[in-house]
């Protein structure tokens, strides 16, 4: 059955884009800066060098997995010969020889065809072949057998041929059509140069091999799922990535003086420049624009405005070239490309063969019909990543509606949520209290319990920045006749009534910093005054603390702020991640007694799945634990049972939490193991584990599971640990928690008992397997393992707002 999408407003208007010149490219960027040639580059390794090496890695693997079988059987031999038979080491054999089996037979299989290529026949393009067949000759290989354009911003040439590629097959020119967009004629050129450059050196005939030896590798190890076995084809998977990369990213080097002479070391260099940026333009693009609109059941009637969009804004387009900059990451060994610094110098070092001229039009002249060829790569590739659903397109403009619209006013009710559990009114009258009065530690660390997320250093000011941008939007289109439109320099952007476009951003870092005028200015009629917004969303009576009458956590959100520390899960409930600590705010906590927590006394509902409701109104989650076993974990309003041993909220004395995840040595499976045990006040031990064998649904049914678990012993046992600890704190008692020594005075932690007064602790972060403590010039460390660690994110912030 196909649902019909509801109607929506009709979508803002945007200023129409300036008009593009037919022979300049879309992306213009200033020429890189080249220092000086200094000399010819050593000469790269051989043919036949590079061909031992693949089918030496290629048969280190049939070796190795000759080696393990022989041990295993002679492993159970010698068993059998004592006598006896262990079902469990037969069982693991049979495993390993069926693993190896299905991952050698995958080493001979032709890898399937790609399915977003869209071929170019000679006779539709005959300039273009042409073009390829002179790059060819002057690059001292055959040309390819076919040009194909695709959507992605690439280039490549691939090569299938017989005897596991060893020997000269078909050959193929892939072109990405963002390509004649952002580059000039002779940017291009060099592009496809560079490509043809591995064609002569022979180096799509070795690709076959590297990329069987990953399969085949990447098979075994994904079958054996984890284990002593695993860990060796991994090891061996680390050294072949190692030295074929190292290979890979020498024949890069080569190819490039291929590219510097046929078109120049200038051209070359700003064509690497280029297909950065454009790399990066079209990742923003598809991210923040193209995946939220195929989420929300629409796609754009033009694939590529997106793209063609940011490109004619050249603000967005500096941003994003400052943050390239900004933020490169450390060179990965594993990397078959080096880093595009390191190849423009490698450029630099090269002199120009002989003189060659620009042809600065734009690279699409080479084609006769280039829309048509942009638009069928989009389709093929479009197709090919949403599995041919049926969406419904829509103008790029629609996005403002179908999609900021509805996430904003999401956010804004999520917002909502958070300032009720601190018991704060809804909408902008209970962030500006929140934000006025000293409570924004509360307000940031109920957004997190709420699962808002970033992992960035600074994430209290992002996520109340957010939390402002969200219910502030939503007064100015509810009272002063805003409304959302599509802007290429932020997906959220807010129109007045006179179509001026309307910078949230700046208002709201000042507001956050405590200057509001600027944003109520903006965003509430005039009426009230520029200190007393007018209330949005609730008629609730607001008191001169800024708490309704609400009651604070009646109701606890399940959903999810996009975004996580880890990936794959969030971690609900697990209180402020502060920035760096700044001054204190003003005592305003209420009395430890009264638990100011951001928890309630009801238990929050478990994640389905991994959790199923019961007819008894509990649910209950089964999950992996020791080989042939699993762990149940039942839960419902008066207690939790593990493994069918029920305990009482209210009987549980303490609590460990022990969460081990790591990422697979190969692919996006995790390993991802959680423990739990409960001290009762009977002096009992109940515990439980759930462990996930390298498998992706598992994993995630962990990580969800310590989330929740981490959430309900917040708010059940969690209210009477934190009232029972302000009880002894207010009559100067030191408090052992967490392997800390908790007293009205500060903290004292690790064995040096480093002591730190309230004024120099921050809000604790979340950051598994560890809660990560500011203190003064130091981030103390304190294991999720520990005793009763879970009260540490909810009871430091108050602790802090109350002695600080």
């Amino acid at each position: 059955m196909s649902m019909t999408p509801p109607p929506v407003d009709p979508p803002a208007a945007v200023d129409p884009p300036a008009p593009v010149d037919p022979l300049a490219p879309r992306l213009a960027l200033p020429p890189v800066r080249l220092a000086a040639p200094t000399g010819p580059p050593p000469e790269p390794r051989s043919l036949a060098g590079r061909a031992l090496v693949s089918i030496a890695l290629l048969a280190g693997v049939f070796v190795l997995s000759a080696v393990v079988v022989a041990a295993l059987v002679g492993i159970n031999v010698a068993v059998f010969a004592a006598g006896r038979i262990v079902p469990y080491l037969v069982i693991i054999t049979l495993g390993v020889v069926v693993a190896l089996v299905r991952g050698l037979v995958s080493a001979v299989r032709r890898p399937p065809d790609p399915t977003d290529e869209v071929e170019v026949p000679v006779d539709d393009e005959p300039e273009l072949h042409a073009e390829v067949r002179r790059l060819a000759e002057a690059s001292g290989t055959r040309p390819p057998d076919r040009i194909v354009v695709v959507r992605e911003v690439n280039a490549y040439v691939s090569e299938f041929g017989p005897l596991l590629g060893l020997v000269s097959g078909r050959r193929t020119l892939g072109i990405g059509t963002p390509l004649l967009d952002g580059l000039d004629v002779t940017q291009l050129r060099s592009v496809l140069a560079h490509e043809l450059g591995h064609l002569a050196g022979g180096d799509t005939r070795m690709g076959p091999l590297t990329y069987r030896t990953d399969q085949v590798l990447s098979r075994i190890i994904t079958t054996l799922r984890n284990g002593i076995v695993a860990r060796v084809f991994a090891w061996y998977w680390h050294l072949q990535r190692r030295v074929s990369s190292r290979v890979r990213r020498s024949q890069e080097v080569v190819a490039d003086r291929a590219a510097v002479r046929v078109a120049g070391r200038q051209a070359t260099a700003d064509a690497l420049r280029a297909v950065e940026v454009l790399a990066h333009v079209d990742g923003y693009v598809t991210s923040a624009y193209l995946a939220p609109l195929v989420e929300s059941g629409h796609r754009p009637d033009d694939l590529t405005g997106g793209l063609r969009g940011v490109l004619a804004d050249p603000p967005t387009v500096a941003s994003i070239i400052t943050t390239i900059d900004a933020a490169r990451p450390a060179v990965d060994p594993l990397a078959s490309h080096p880093p595009t610094p390191e190849r423009i110098a490698r450029i630099a070092e090269l002199a120009d063969e002989q003189p060659v001229a620009h042809d600065h039009r734009a690279a699409r002249c080479l084609l006769r019909d280039p829309e048509r060829w942009v638009v069928a790569a989009g389709e093929a590739w479009f197709a090919s990543v949403t599995d041919s659903r049926p969406l419904r397109p829509v103008p790029w403009v629609a996005h403002a509606e179908l999609v900021a619209r509805v996430q904003q006013e999401a956010r804004a009710t999520e917002a909502d949520a958070a300032l009720a559990r601190i018991g704060l009114a809804p909408g902008l009258p209970g962030v500006h209290a929140a934000l006025t009065s000293g409570r924004d530690r509360e307000l940031a660390a109920s957004l997190v319990s709420g699962g808002w997320r970033t992992g960035a250093d600074s994430e209290r000011s992002v996520l109340l920045a957010a939390a402002t941008i969200a219910v502030a939007a939503r007064h100015a289109v509810a009272a002063g006749g805003h409304r959302w439109a599509l802007s290429w320099a932020s997906p959220v952007a807010l129109q007045d009534a006179s179509g001026r476009v309307v910078a949230l951003g700046p208002l709201v870092d000042e507001a956050v910093a405590g200057r509001w005028d600027g944003l109520l200015a903006e965003v509430v009629p005039p009426a009230p005054g520029p200190s007393t917004p007018a209330t949005g969303g609730s008629a609730e009576p607001v008191d001169p603390a800024g708490r309704s009458g609400a009651n604070p956590g009646a109701a606890y959100p399940g959903a999810a702020y996009p975004g996580a520390p880890y990936p794959g899960a969030a971690y609900p409930g697990t209180a402020n991640l502060g920035a760096a600590v700044g001054p204190p705010p003003p005592p305003v906590a209420p009395p430890m007694a009264a638990a100011p927590s951001l928890a309630s006394p009801t238990p929050p509902v478990p994640p389905q799945p991994p959790f199923v409701a019961t007819p008894e109104g509990g649910f209950v989650a089964e999950l992996s634990g020791r080989v042939g076993r699993s762990t149940t974990i039942g839960v419902d309003l008066a207690g939790i049972s593990l493994d069918g041993v029920a305990v009482a909220y209210d009987r549980i004395a303490h609590v460990r939490l022990a969460l081990k995840a790591e990422q697979a040595a190969i692919g996006p499976s995790r390993q991802v193991n959680v423990r739990v045990e409960l001290d009762t006040v009977e002096g009992a031990r109940v515990a439980a584990s759930a462990r996930a064998a390298m498998s992706p649904g598992k994993a995630d049914a962990n990580l969800a599971t310590f989330g929740f678990l981490w959430d309900l012993f917040s708010a059940t046992c969690g209210v009477a640990h934190r009232v029972e600890i302000g009880e002894r704190l207010a009559r100067g008692e030191p408090v052992e928690l967490a392997g800390l020594t908790v007293s009205s005075a500060g903290l004292t932690i690790g064995r040096r008992e480093r002591q730190y007064p309230w004024s120099d602790v921050g809000d604790p972060v979340l950051q598994p397997p560890s809660i990560l403590v500011p203190c003064g010039a130091r981030v103390e460390q304190v294991g999720l393992d520990e005793r009763d660690a879970y009260l540490l994110t909810a009871l430091l912030p108050a602790l802090r707002a109350r002695f600080a």
